[in-house]
This record gives structure tokens, C-alpha cells and sequence, in this order.
């Protein structure tokens, strides 16, 4: 393939294309480049494709100027995020080396879901790319671990999970690190940096205790990478510990050793059943997405808040007797999804919007 900047006559090898390396364009899947200087050079493309009205090209100290700056609320290999107002409105304002995250953009860009963090719109400059985006304000599940409902958070990341596997995307680094909490405790999947489209990879990438075995092999990856980081989340909540431990090497070498989860404190049969389904080594025998959201286990949540719902729009005098025949039942023996029932009614889960 030729570099698309009609100026340039660079080829463009089929192994960075097949790897991602390649430069393309922030707003379509259409224009590849051979440099970063090719792609900002290419104006005839942006009128083309329409992009350049979904950017705003200031320098950075208009940025700055333009924007009030809060707190630093992150900081990665990525680059930084800050908390920023525009308007008497927050957002988050992530800040990135633009020659790594041409994919990120382009990904995240076109992403519509309620529990995928919104991007807003990006701001460049000659050096970095910065991202407006949603801002949740109770930060990263893993600083909400001991006051969240991991049931409800672990449904909302299957759909939103599925969501992105319908566009042919694979996230690669589903992990507590990557997953907001906004003010009603509802999950964001955030930091597209890792994503890619399915059929392109076998790059190592995410975090050991959120890895699938086939990662650290080294084979083709699909979307059973982000079932394996599901299961490793929804481990580490209910377990309230990762997966695997120790150092890079132990983590590694149990990855590669894995047979079967072991539990502990998880003993619910259908949700160890689920993990077991979940995380299992070979990816061609491991679940699929859709098949986790099937199971028994997530079915009788779903049907536990549809019963909630629907007794809490009754009259009241309904349902104060609907809420006493439940009662008279638990006294008696309960079956699992009644004591479910029970478990909702006290702290349940959030209803989505």
C-alpha cells in the first residue's frame, strides 16, 4: 500500500499494517500514512472525509487558556489526565503524545454506549493530542472495590463489552484500572490506547493479572481475550484478590500453568460454574460474550430487578402484601433466586439509565 498523502509515494509495509503500527487517519479507517507529517499534511483527505470539523487545532497555550484547569485525577505510560470545567461543566482532559494514539482517537471517537466513557471532542497541537472526554466522579473501580455492586457492575461491562466486540473491537485491557465509576456507581469503560480491531493481533499487551494465557503465548487474539479479563475482574471483586500474585515471573508462569480458578471466598455454584466457563485456557473452548450473558446466574439477576421494578409500581397497599409473601417465603425454604430477591431488595442494584 502507498502512503494516501497523494505528495508522498512511501510504501507502506503489509506488517505494520497488520500490526497496527500504521499511521492512519484520526477520523476515518480510510487514509494510511507512512509519518505523522504526511497525515497533517494531507488536507485534501480532511475536507474529504469531514474531519477537520470534528477537531479543534489550537495551539497549546490556547488550550490552557481556553480551559480551567483542576486536578491531575491520572497519569500513566499513556500520558496524564486532568479534571477540567468548561462552561461550569466538568470534563477529563487527557493529554497524549499524538504519534501514540492515532488508534486510540480513531477507536474511541465513534463509540456510543452509556457504559463506555463519552468522548467529547480532541484539541491538537504539533506535539499532543488532547481528548475531551466524559468525567466520572467516583474514580476507578479499584478505589471503589469495598463500596460497589459488583453484580451490577459486572453485567453493565458484559454489555457494553458486547457492544464493542459488534463493532469487530477488542478492548485488551479490560482490568479495575480501566473502568470509571460515575456518581450513581454505574461502570465506564475507559482508555482505548490497547484497543484494536479483531483479525489484527498478536502483540503482548494489558496487565498479568487480567492476561489471557494466549496473550503471553504469543497467538492470534480475539475478543476471548476480554471474557478472560471479565472473569478476572469479577474474581478479584468477589474473591477480593487478583487472579494471580507474586512478581512478573510467578504471575507469568501461572498464567501459562492455569488450569481452573481456585476459590475461596466465591460459593455461589452457578457463579463458580460461570468462572470456570470463563476462564478457561484454550480460547477456542472458552465461553463466548454472548454465551456469559445467557448464563443461569446473570438471567436471574436480570429477572430478580424486572420483579423489583415491577412491585415498585404497584400501590402501595399491593405491594406491601406482594413484600410479605416474599417475606413468609424466606422463612421458609428459599430457593436461590429468592434469596437473591432478598439481597436486592436491601442493597440492590442501581436502575440503569
Amino acid at each position: 500500500m502507498i502512503c494516501s498523502y497523494d505528495l508522498c509515494n512511501t510504501l507502506i509495509s503489509l506488517d505494520s499494517l497488520m500490526e497496527g503500527l500504521t499511521i492512519q487517519c484520526l477520523w476515518c479507517p480510510n487514509a494510511f500514512y507512512c509519518c505523522e507529517i504526511c497525515r497533517i499534511s494531507d488536507s485534501k483527505h480532511q475536507e474529504l472525509c469531514g474531519g477537520i470539523e470534528q477537531a479543534v487545532i489550537v495551539d497549546k497555550q490556547s488550550v490552557i487558556k481556553e480551559m480551567q484547569l483542576l486536578e491531575q485525577i491520572g497519569q500513566g505510560s499513556f500520558g496524564t489526565v486532568h479534571k477540567i470545567q468548561i462552561q461550569g461543566q466538568l470534563y477529563a482532559l487527557k493529554k497524549m503524545n499524538k504519534n501514540q494514539c492515532s488508534k486510540e482517537v480513531r477507536i474511541h471517537k465513534h463509540l456510543n454506549h452509556k457504559n463506555i466513557i463519552q468522548f467529547h471532542y480532541f484539541i491538537e497541537d504539533d506535539d499532543y493530542i488532547y481528548i475531551v472526554m466524559e468525567y466520572a466522579s467516583k474514580g476507578t473501580l479499584t478505589q471503589n472495590r469495598e463500596n460497589c455492586n459488583f453484580y451490577n457492575i459486572f453485567i453493565q461491562l458484559c454489555e457494553a463489552t458486547m457492544y464493542l466486540h459488534e463493532k469487530g473491537i477488542i478492548h485488551r485491557d479490560l482490568k479495575p484500572d480501566n473502568i470509571l465509576l460515575d456518581k450513581n456507581g454505574n461502570p465506564k469503560i475507559c482508555d482505548f490506547g490497547l484497543a484494536t480491531y479483531e483479525s489484527v493481533i498478536s502483540s503482548f499487551s494489558g496487565t498479568f493479572e487480567f492476561m489471557a494465557p494466549e496473550v503471553i503465548k504469543n497467538l492470534p487474539q480475539t475478543q476471548k481475550v476480554d471474557v478472560w479479563s471479565l472473569a478476572a475482574i469479577l474474581y478479584w471483586l468477589l474473591e477480593n484478590k487478583p487472579l494471580v500474585q507474586g512478581n512478573q515471573i510467578e504471575k507469568m508462569q501461572q498464567i501459562l500453568d492455569f488450569k481452573s480458578p481456585q476459590f475461596t471466598k466465591i460459593t455461589n455454584p452457578q457463579i463458580q460454574d460461570l468462572l470456570n466457563q470463563m476462564l478457561v485456557p484454550d480460547p477456542d473452548e472458552r465461553i463466548s460474550l454472548q454465551g456469559v450473558l445467557n448464563n443461569k446466574w446473570i438471567e436471574n439477576i436480570d429477572r430478580v430487578e424486572k420483579e423489583i421494578n415491577d412491585i415498585s409500581t404497584q400501590p402501595s397497599l399491593q405491594r406491601q402484601q406482594q413484600i410479605e409473601i416474599q417475606q413468609q417465603m424466606q422463612n421458609q425454604n428459599v430457593s436461590i433466586l429468592q434469596k437473591v430477591i432478598s439481597l436486592f431488595r436491601c442493597g440492590g442494584r442501581e436502575k440503569q439509565f
